[in-house]
């Protein structure tokens, strides 16, 4: 996370949103409320829709960056759409 480097690591968001989503499903099934589950859910949904699947878990912290008004702040990949200044 220090360098940025999100692309060659092997977790990837990919393989966390689908393990999450089973957790999820069963979280619901056994009525259990998990509030943290549903809003890290939502964070790796919103990665998978930004193309960030084949990149390493942690690179989530890119899409943070940008919800917290920080990216292209630092090292790493940018979420910056075209148009938008890094």
């Amino acid at each position: 996370m220090v360098d940025g480097a999100y692309e060659d690591g092997e977790a990837k968001v990919e393989i966390l949103h689908k393990d999450l989503q089973i957790i999820r499903s069963f979280a619901a099934e056994a009525r259990a409320p998990s509030p943290l589950l549903a809003v890290t859910t939502e964070f790796y949904t919103s990665a998978m829709a930004l193309g960030m699947h084949s990149m390493e878990d942690a690179s989530v912290a890119v899409l943070l960056e940008r919800l917290a008004g920080l990216d292209g702040l630092g090292p790493g990949p940018s979420l910056a759409t075209e148009g938008e200044e890094r």
